[in-house]
């Protein structure tokens, strides 16, 4: 992975697959992930994006850094 944008650490990404976005948006939103919002903005750095049909099956993984 090559970050486009300068000072991004992706040591460490974490995909999260989600049925719709209106799943995604539902989860984030949720009262249990707000709560705890705070604490994992002051324990943690963090980025988040959003990648729409990334992993669609005509998705094809070319990083020599990922396994198949």
């Amino acid at each position: 992975m090559t970050p486009v944008a300068s000072g991004w650490n992706h040591g460490r990404v974490i995909v999260i697959e989600f049925e719709s976005i209106e799943r995604l948006h539902g989860c984030f939103s949720a009262p249990e992930t707000l709560d705890l919002s705070p604490l994992r903005d002051q324990s943690t750095e963090s980025r988040a994006v959003i990648l729409d049909g990334a992993l669609d099956p005509s998705f094809e993984c070319v990083s020599p850094d990922i396994p198949e």
